[in-house]
């Protein structure tokens, strides 16, 4: 058993698994979940799109494998700390019993003087404790010690990360990052998580009550925000206006303010007679049909709706569910019986919807009485107070390693012949240290 755990404590297993670790955190970072396939397909080649795919599929950071991974990190971190821990111990309790001087030949700090004869070994000890020295072993040899904890830095600093690494497996297993995207008067007890859309019980109900959005004089948002309310049942528990950067909190849930847009739905496409009054509007919604004597007997039709309009491998298809570039495919039939169709997008009139057979301008025009969505990061995460606590204890270990320096003295005194013998763990040397303890033993100022 002992053998198994000095394995695991294996400075070379360390090594393969930070790497290992590395490899997958490069493979998760660049997996593909989402944006345009073609782009990525020309970016990466078809061999690693597809490896790439593969991986966004099984969400990486939240797979058994990457959890693997960081468990035997931290028992191998452990396995190590622990290996190492108790000789260190155990060199303190045998250093406070050296009573051979010879046993110190291997420390190159020393110094010998000569004293006044009959100094007492109390005139010794308080020389040593007015440079911060505590007596920790009397005998045929002094021994004292300064900076303890400097000791125990870096295994301080191990159990910072080990605490901070449970805390990532913690978040990882029980939170979760997801969205939300709320109609004004809509109330969901569901968001979607990042990456796969797999739906999560929040176990109460959020509610947009109100979406707010203030713009700049050229059409930049300058502020935006949405008024939620959190129930379970009939009762109200929590009701807040949350904007960017002031989130709600609720049962370890964050809701923060990240986004807005117009809601789905919001466009119509409206028909103008040659005085530019609108004759027909249909929602932008395939399958709308709009026909009438106003028509003069045409009969049109929405094929297609794009809220983000784009060409993938030569089909049309929508970039997000954002309408950035809103675009309507038509259907037509004249009064004749001629078939016929046409693009129509919102940010750019000009283009198609008028003219050839078609004796209507068509616009595709934002609906203004439809409103907006507001769009919501919705976060839980349980690992925040063990990361903060690990960080801490991590400063706190780097300061001891590099602030306190670990340093002991042996004094032996034969007659008026005074050694001291010193080890530390800081580099330099200790002979001014000397110095001022001799100087305190002779009482000279």
């Amino acid at each position: 058993m002992r053998e198994l755990f000095k394995k695991l404590g294996s400075p070379r297993l360390a090594i393969f698994l930070a790497i290992l670790l590395l490899i997958i955190s490069a493979l998760g970072t660049l997996a593909v979940s989402g944006g345009d396939a073609a782009v990525q397909r020309d970016k990466y080649g078809d061999f690693l799109f597809h490896v790439f795919t593969f991986i966004g599929r099984i969400d990486l950071y939240h797979s058994y494998g990457f959890f693997g991974v960081l468990a035997l990190m931290w028992f191998n971190l452990l396995a190590c700390s622990l290996l190492r821990l108790g000789p260190a111990v155990r060199s303190l309790k045998a250093e406070s019993r050296l009573s051979d001087v010879k046993a110190l030949s291997g420390y190159q700090n020393r110094l010998t003087v000569s004293v006044a004869k009959g100094t007492s070994t109390t005139r010794l000890v308080q020389a040593l404790a007015t440079g911060g020295y505590r007596l920790a072993g009397r005998g045929k040899l002094l021994y004292a010690r300064r900076g303890l904890f400097g000791r125990f830095g870096a295994y301080v600093t191990h159990l910072g990360l080990l605490t901070i690494m449970v805390g990532a497996m913690v978040g990882g297993l029980a939170g979760f990052r997801g969205y939300l995207e709320l109609n004004e008067g809509e109330a969901s007890q569901l968001c979607y998580r990042e990456g796969t859309g797999e739906p999560i019980e929040l176990g109460f109900s959020v509610k947009l009550n109100e979406f707010q959005v203030e713009f700049y004089a050229d059409g930049r948002p300058k502020e935006y925000q949405s008024d939620l309310v959190i129930s379970r049942g009939e009762e109200n528990l929590v009701q807040k206006v949350i904007e960017v950067n002031d989130p709600l909190e609720f049962e370890g849930i964050v809701f923060y303010q990240s986004s807005y847009g117009e809601r789905g739905g919001s466009y119509v496409l409206n028909v103008k007679d040659e005085a530019h009054n609108t004759i027909a509007s249909l929602p932008a919604e395939p399958g709308s049909r709009a026909a009438g004597k106003e028509l003069k007997g045409m009969v049109i039709e929405v094929a297609g709706y794009y809220a983000d309009f784009m060409m993938n491998e030569g089909k049309p298809a929508t970039r997000s569910h954002r309408p950035n570039n809103p675009a309507v495919q038509i259907h037509y039939t004249t009064a004749e019986g001629k078939a016929g169709h046409s693009w129509i997008f919102a940010n750019y009139p000009d283009f198609g919807g008028h003219g050839g057979e078609l004796p209507f301008e068509m616009h595709l025009e934002r609906d203004k009485s439809a409103g907006y969505y507001s769009g919501m990061q919705v976060v839980r995460d349980p690992s925040v107070p063990l990361v903060y606590t690990g960080c801490v204890i991590l400063v706190l270990g780097f300061f001891l390693s590099f602030y306190v320096p670990f340093r002991r003295i042996w004094v032996l005194q034969e007659g008026t012949k005074l050694t001291l013998i010193g080890a530390s763990n800081a580099r330099g040397s200790m002979e001014e240290i000397f110095k001022k303890i001799v100087s305190d033993i002779k009482g000279e100022k």
